[in-house]
């Protein structure tokens, strides 16, 4: 649970600082008044990155040189907190917690899980297999110890093959390389399809938000055929992967295709329903994390009422207060929530870059 927040310089919020309900914080304000910076600045806070951008360095407020996210978080019902904080200045991150230096965002990911539904969440859907794998990863992450050792290690190898391609080296060289990005290949591939088999429970939770009254299924693809070893299809798809100069088989072209009915949900759904489809997935996540580990997920919803009608942003509402989790949610109005259905939260108003509460 996020317990204090501050920060300075993040993109138009010139300086902030907030103690959050541990329950539903509703953030309202303007077009460009500064409600989504305030999300991103508890998503850098965590992953180390922003979810608007590619490069960190777009989300420091111009002509500032530098910006900084601080924050004390606990676990539930502990009475131990820890302090968090994350820097980018001159093109370098520094992180920290409770006053020492970090080397990773990942020690601070894993003391503040964070997941979001913003209106571009319907690219889990409808966008390229990079976003369905970054689902699946994150819940593997936070799930299972092992997977980010294996993942350093698989990206590394997956590095020295492609690198190993581009410079056409000798096939006793590739082979050395491709023994161990099978090995690496096979452990990754092992830990996604665990998760996915415990997340399919999941799923059924949440029906209610599901856009129509048809089967939903998730069907995972490996990266590679189901009736190869990947050691075999190594070899065979060597020379053309020396023409491209990248692999073409293994974890990173894996995919989760999700469907309805037997058709894939992308080339049925409307954007609304995407929307809530991909709702359903995120806090189907949000939920089998929770139930796995006795810990929380802070959820961060962006512009709730985007291409929702009101009785989906009411059945959304409710779903993300029940557990009784921690949320920021942000709308122009209070009248876009229905706000007074949920009788205990904190609502923020941002206006010109200055975030204050309403109390």
């Amino acid at each position: 649970m996020l317990l204090e927040l501050a920060g300075e310089n993040l993109r138009n919020l010139s300086s902030f600082s907030i103690s959050p309900g541990k329950g539903l914080n509703i953030v309202v304000g303007g077009n460009a008044a500064g409600k989504t910076s305030l999300l991103e600045a508890i998503y850098i806070l965590s992953l180390g990155r922003t979810f608007r951008t590619t490069r960190l360095d777009e989300a420091v407020r111009s002509g500032s040189g530098e910006a900084w996210v601080r924050g004390k978080v606990s676990e539930r019902g502990a009475v131990q907190t820890t302090r968090l904080g994350i820097a980018r200045s001159k093109g370098q991150t520094l992180c920290r917690i409770d006053g020492r230096n970090v080397s990773s965002a990942a020690e601070l990911a894993m003391r503040l899980p964070v997941q979001i539904l913003h209106p571009d969440s319907h690219r889990l859907l409808s966008g390229s297999p990079a976003h369905r794998r970054a689902f699946i990863d994150w819940g593997c992450f936070y799930q299972d110890s092992r997977f980010f050792s294996a993942w350093s290690r698989f990206r590394r190898v997956l590095s020295q093959r492609n690198a190993a391609l581009k410079q056409r080296a000798d096939v006793r060289v590739l082979s050395g390389i491709e023994a161990e990005f099978c090995l690496a290949s096979e452990q990754i591939d092992a830990l996604r399809k665990n998760y996915i088999d415990g997340l399919c429970t999941s799923l059924r939770h949440m029906n209610s938000l599901w856009p129509s009254d048809s089967q939903w299924e998730l069907e995972y693809r490996r990266g590679w055929s189901e009736d190869r070893t990947l050691a075999e299809v190594l070899v065979s798809e060597r020379e053309q992967a020396r023409r491209v100069g990248h692999s073409l088989a293994g974890p990173q072209r894996a995919d989760l295709i999700v469907k309805s009915d037997e058709e894939r949900v992308a080339r049925m759904f409307s954007r609304g329903q995407l929307k809530r489809a991909a709702a359903a997935l995120l806090l189907s996540q949000v939920l089998a994390f929770e139930l796995a580990t006795d810990r929380d997920v802070l959820m961060l919803v962006d512009d709730l009422p985007s291409e929702l009608d009101a009785e989906a942003r009411e059945v959304l509402l409710t779903t993300l207060v029940e557990r009784q989790r921690q949320c920021f949610v942000t709308a122009l109005s209070p009248k876009d929530l229905n706000a007074q259905m949920i009788p205990e939260h904190r609502m923020f108003h941002v206006e010109h870059g200055r975030l204050s509460e309403l109390v």
